[in-house]
C-alpha cells in the first residue's frame, strides 16, 4: 500500500461563518532567528489576554481553587517538567499534550484549559511540558511525550483509567503515540482524545476547509505552504511522511484505542480531522466526533459555552470508556 494522503470525510461539513461572538485573533509567527526570546513575548503576551478574559467569568475562583503540582522525569539527560491538575475524585486521568505548532506555549499558558478539563470535567490532567522546535526537532519531543507514559505509570500518577490527548500540534502528538504505544508494545492507554489535530502534512490538494478558513481565521495554514512544519524536521520530505508524524499516512489504524475527536467547524485542519475519524472507524476503532459549529481553531481557550462544553464532554468520554 502506498502512503495514504486523502481519505473519505466522516460526512461533509457545511463550512459556516464564524459565530459572531468568536473573536478571531491575528496569528502567532515564531521569529526563527532568535525562538527563546520570541517565544517568551507571544507567550507573555497571551497569557495576559487570557487570564484578563478568565477573569471576567464566574468560573474563574473554581479554575483557581484546583490543586496543582509540580514534577519531572529525566530523558536523555533534560529534565522533562510535569504539571499535574487533580480535581480530587477524577473519573481518570488525562496525558495532554499542548499545542503551538511544535515550537510555541507550555503547560502554564494552557492553565485555564487544564484547569477547565479538570474542574468541569472532573478529570485529572497531567501535562508534559516537552521540548519545542527548532532547537529541537523531530522526534525530540514527540519522544519526551511518549517517555511521560511509563513515567506515570510508574510512579503512581494515573488516578483510574489513563487517556491520552492533545489539541492542534498537541493533538498531532497524541494520535501519533497512539500509534507508537500500539507499535511498541506499550499498553495502558483506555483512549485517545484529539481536539482540532493535525494529522496528515502532504495530503494530496486541494483540501476544501483549507481553501475555506486557511487565511483570516487565526490559523494560518495550508499544506501547499508547509510554513509551519520546515523548520520541526531535518529531512521535511522523509520525516514529514513518518506516520509518526501524518498518523493518517500510516499503514493501519488498526488496534488503537477509542477516540474522542473534537473538531472547530472554521478551522483549515477539519477535512483531515473528518479523514482521520473516518479511516479510524472504518479500521475498527470507535470514534465519536463532535462539531463545534462557528468555532475557529484554539477555541478552547476562551471562556465560550463550547468550551465549557468541551470540558465536560472529555470528563464524559473518560467515564464511560
Amino acid at each position: 500500500m502506498g502512503i495514504i494522503r486523502t481519505y473519505r470525510k466522516l460526512f461533509e461539513p457545511n463550512y459556516g461563518e464564524v459565530a459572531p461572538e468568536v473573536k478571531i485573533a491575528p496569528s502567532e509567527a515564531l521569529d526563527l532567528a532568535n525562538p527563546a526570546v520570541s517565544r517568551e513575548q507571544i507567550r507573555m503576551e497571551t497569557l495576559g489576554k487570557l487570564v484578563s478574559e478568565w477573569k471576567e467569568t464566574v468560573a474563574w475562583k473554581k479554575l483557581m481553587a484546583l490543586a496543582k503540582e509540580e514534577t519531572a522525569f529525566e530523558r536523555d539527560g533534560y529534565r522533562v517538567p510535569v504539571t499535574i491538575y487533580n480535581p480530587g475524585n477524577p473519573v481518570g486521568t488525562l496525558l495532554y499534550f499542548h499545542g503551538g505548532a511544535w515550537s510555541l506555549n507550555n503547560p502554564e499558558l494552557y492553565d485555564t484549559v487544564l484547569r477547565g478539563i479538570a474542574s468541569f470535567g472532573n478529570v485529572k490532567v497531567v501535562a508534559p511540558d516537552y521540548r519545542l522546535a527548532p532547537e529541537y526537532k523531530f522526534p525530540v519531543g514527540i519522544e519526551d511525550c511518549y517517555a511521560s507514559i511509563p513515567y506515570i505509570q510508574e510512579n503512581g500518577l494515573v488516578s483510574g483509567k489513563l487517556f491520552i490527548g492533545g489539541d492542534s500540534s498537541g493533538g498531532n502528538f497524541a494520535a501519533a503515540i497512539a500509534l507508537m504505544a500500539r507499535d511498541r508494545g506499550l499498553s495502558g492507554i483506555a483512549g485517545q482524545i484529539l481536539i482540532y489535530p493535525c494529522v496528515i502534512l502532504n495530503p494530496e490538494l486541494p483540501i476544501k476547509s483549507e481553501d475555506r478558513y486557511g487565511k483570516g481565521y487565526f490559523l494560518e495554514f495550508t499544506s501547499d505552504a508547509k510554513i509551519t512544519s520546515y523548520f520541526y524536521f531535518d529531512d521535511y520530505d522523509k520525516d514529514s511522511d513518518s506516520p509518526y508524524a501524518s498518523p493518517l499516512s500510516a499503514e493501519s489504524l488498526a488496534g488503537l484505542p477509542p477516540c474522542l475527536m473534537i473538531s472547530a467547524e472554521c478551522d483549515p485542519l477539519l477535512d483531515q480531522e473528518l479523514m482521520y475519524a473516518a479511516r479510524l472507524e472504518d479500521e475498527g476503532v470507535r470514534v465519536e466526533h463532535k462539531l463545534y459549529e462557528g468555532m475557529i481553531h484554539a477555541f478552547i481557550h476562551h471562556p465560550l459555552k463550547e468550551s465549557f462544553d468541551m470540558y465536560k464532554l472529555i470528563g464524559n468520554f473518560i467515564e464511560r470508556s
